[in-house]
């Protein structure tokens, strides 16, 4: 019986077939005991009993640590699953206190730590989530609202969902970062709303001054006049949806060649000159001379400046409207558009390049100014494909100035001239 701990001990602490081993060299020590000690007899009953015992231990010791290694690994498996999640989990026990969390939950809640009251955390000054989606949180984990929520926190919104552990008293609280799907069905909603809003004033338009003209014919001139100018905008709108749509997909491509900037400027100029004169703004523009034959996309050179001019005419109520092109050093050219609108406030800055934007209004509905909101983000999106340095200068009642920065390329004949 005192050789049976050995041989159980071997089984726990080395592996389960480690109890053949010592049984092995439990009964080669009796057996040499047994040879050298007169009158000593070797039962081999002994011997079949330590083998059965080894033989039973080893069993259950391997049926043991199969189940640990299942465990184990589906314990891995379930940690790897849960924390590549989007957003985090958190588990808790039944009086709130956290047992378990992963990182991105530590994101979200930088002051979530172990064995801290969750319901406290949420309540932590330093998290950016309002009143409303505070209480509809703690409702949620406390069991006095049953369904999940949406909520937002700092700045990004979640899909909250509790599932109760009934055999622990346990809650785990998961947490699925739905920002872009959100954002999505935003951008869905306010394009909708823009297509229509932004199509009735123009199309309107359009209809309205043919019927005059049809029942006027000496106003025919000037009602077509007001018809290709709405025309104009409808199309610039159109340009501006179509090339967003490109922009998110990344189908715009940039093809440059030799452009000649002046040529670019006169096209923009021309389009841009009746609208300007409709509000009787002045309208220029100069290129400086210096700047030779450049390699660039004149296409969606000339749909920026379109944007940028178009933009300072739409928002400058008096004064004037000026397109430059200039070479501020030999690496680089520069193109800018400057007004004398209304300025931009410094709160605003940050925003005036975002989708559907426009710094005087908060809804579709109440915008003074005609316009999807998108000139000045095509403009930020095409120039960065374009290798371009976008920058803003603008003082509240002065005015505003759009500048891009281009790294000089021109053709190889033109560096031989230069040469």
């Amino acid at each position: 019986m005192f050789f049976m701990v050995p041989i159980l001990l071997s089984g726990v602490l080395i592996h389960s077939y480690a109890t053949f081993i010592f049984t092995t060299i439990v009964t080669f020590i009796f057996a040499t005991y047994t040879t050298g000690t007169p009158g000593a007899d070797l039962n081999p009953l002994n011997i079949i009993f330590f083998y059965f015992f080894s033989g039973l231990v080893s069993i259950v010791l391997r049926s043991l640590e199969k189940s640990t290694s299942q465990l184990r690994r589906e314990a891995a498996q379930s940690s790897t699953i849960l924390s590549a999640l989007r957003g985090g989990y958190i588990l808790t026990d039944k009086n709130h206190r956290i047992l378990r969390l992963n990182e991105r939950t530590s994101s979200i809640f930088p002051p979530a730590r172990l064995d801290a009251d969750f319901l406290e955390v949420i309540k932590d000054k330093n998290i950016e989530i309002s009143e409303e989606d505070s209480k509809r949180l703690t409702d949620m984990i406390t069991g006095v609202e049953a369904e999940d929520v949406n909520v937002k926190i700092s700045g990004k919104h979640y899909y909250a969902a509790t599932i109760y552990i009934p055999s622990n008293k346990e809650h785990l609280v998961f947490l699925r970062d739905i920002t872009s799907e959100v954002e999505i069905n935003r951008l869905k909603d306010t394009t909708l709303a823009m297509v229509s809003h932004e199509l009735r004033t123009p199309l309107t338009a359009i209809r309205g001054h043919a019927e005059i003209a049809m029942r006027e014919p000496y106003t025919a001139v000037a009602n077509a006049t007001r018809i290709l100018l709405n025309s104009q905008r409808l199309l610039i709108m159109v340009e501006n949806f179509l090339s967003q749509a490109r922009l998110r997909t990344g189908k715009i491509k940039n093809v440059p060649s030799s452009t000649n900037i002046d040529t670019v400027f006169r096209i923009v100029y021309s389009l841009l000159a009746s609208e300007a004169k409709e509000k009787q703004l002045e309208f220029t523009m100069e290129v400086d001379k210096d700047i030779p034959v450049v390699i660039v996309d004149a296409i969606l050179l000339q749909q920026i400046l379109t944007n940028l001019a178009s933009n300072a005419i739409k928002f400058t109520d008096k004064g004037k409207v000026t397109m430059t092109a200039s070479m501020p050093d030999e690496g680089h050219w520069r193109i800018s558009v400057t007004d004398t609108g209304p300025g931009i406030p410094a709160s605003k800055r940050s925003e005036i390049f975002k989708e559907f934007f426009q710094g005087e209004a908060e809804t579709v509905y109440d915008r003074p100014h005609q316009g999807t909101g998108l000139g000045l983000s095509i403009v930020k999106g095409l120039s960065e494909q374009m290798g371009g340095k976008l920058s803003l200068k603008s003082e509240e009642g002065v005015g505003s100035n759009f500048s891009i920065l281009f790294p000089l390329l021109i053709p190889k004949e033109t560096t031989r001239k230069l040469k």
